[in-house]
């Protein structure tokens, strides 16, 4: 039976778009920022048939939808929207997702499904991932101005960047998410998939937040539900990301104009790896840096786990071979012991 025998042919690619979009993904705990995402994909990808293969919406079909189809969205997405090799990758990933969500709904297009699992994603090449040293990290926080909303802006940065959160998680806290007293301050914090997760505060970060409480959360502002808020005619609103995107890239310029070796671009969730890489660095077990991190499989977080220039000296310090080192040997001698340690 040939391919086109075997799938609903009047079966239109975007049929299941709007189910996919605005009831599965939600109700599968998918945030909104991942749900925005994969919408623009599906959008692109109209826009591609629209203008790259002069097909509407409208009467383009499942049939239709082929390897080629994928590797020319990829092509255009690279070529004439200027999309680098990971937005690329992730574009691909939001259509097969959603192929496989339709397959799912009418099993005649599994073999619609079996073919775009073949398309293999862009290769990237591997860049040196940026980090902000701890000392550089306060000499960052310490320019700030030292003022009301100074204030404010230091204390969500130093707390995004202590307890590693993402942007989208520090905007969502609630002041009542704090639990300051006693000898183990925490605060809870809410993940993607709407998971749970409880994370230490040190001492000094825990007296920090008292502070604030105290400027920020007095009765004046008792009615404003979230820890870090603005407030815009009268009006109390908790941050948006877009917001503490802004305000850290403000406060990096004056830094960098300061003097303070802060990289380029520096972005939220470069805090958020800053500080699990100096974490693993100094010790702290992978399992334990996953749990801070909110992550559901640890193979995600091996991501983070990179050894600094010091533990791998200390390691191979360990394995040396100081006695080969120590005792020379004639030539043939000492030829014979470097193929034996290649393994010829």
């Amino acid at each position: 039976m040939k391919r086109h025998e075997k799938i609903d042919a009047g079966k239109l690619f975007f049929s299941f778009s709007y189910e996919f979009l605005n009831r599965h993904m939600p109700n599968q705990g998918f945030s909104a920022h991942t749900v925005q995402s994969y919408t623009l994909a599906l959008k692109q990808f109209r826009r591609y048939l629209l203008r790259g293969k002069g097909r509407s919406c409208m009467d383009f079909k499942f049939i239709e939808c082929t390897r080629e189809t994928a590797y020319g969205f990829m092509g255009w997405l690279r070529d004439s929207e200027g999309n680098g090799a990971g937005t690329v990758n992730l574009r691909l990933a939001a259509l097969k997702s959603y192929v496989t969500y339709a397959a799912e709904r009418d099993i005649s297009l599994f073999c619609v499904k079996a073919e775009m699992d073949t398309v293999h994603p862009v290769k990237t090449s591997e860049k040196e991932r940026q980090v902000i040293g701890t000392e550089t990290m306060e000499a960052f926080v310490l320019s700030m101005p030292n003022d009301r909303r100074g204030y404010r802006d230091r204390m969500l940065i130093l707390l995004m960047f202590e307890t590693a959160c993402r942007v989208s998680e520090v905007v969502g806290i609630k002041k009542d998410d704090l639990a300051l007293d006693g000898k183990n301050p925490y605060v809870l914090i809410r993940g993607k998939g709407k998971k749970e997760r409880l994370v230490p505060l040190s001492q000094n970060m825990a007296e920090g937040l008292v502070t604030y409480l105290s400027l920020f959360h007095g009765e004046m502002d008792s009615c404003c539900a979230h820890l870090f808020y603005s407030r815009y005619k009268g009006i109390c609103s908790g941050l948006t990301t877009r917001a503490v995107e802004l305000l850290l890239e403000k406060h990096a310029r004056t830094a960098r104009d300061k003097g303070i070796p802060l990289p380029e671009k520096v972005h939220p969730h470069m805090l958020r790896r800053s500080q699990v890489t100096t974490l693993y660095q100094n010790g702290m077990h992978l399992e334990l840096v996953s749990s801070l991190l909110g992550h559901s499989q640890i193979q995600t977080s091996r991501i983070y786990a990179k050894p600094s220039l010091q533990m791998m000296t200390e390691a191979m310090t360990k394995n040396s071979l100081s006695r080969f080192a120590s005792e020379p040997l004639e030539r043939e001698e000492n030829e014979d012991v470097l193929a034996k340690y290649f393994g010829l």
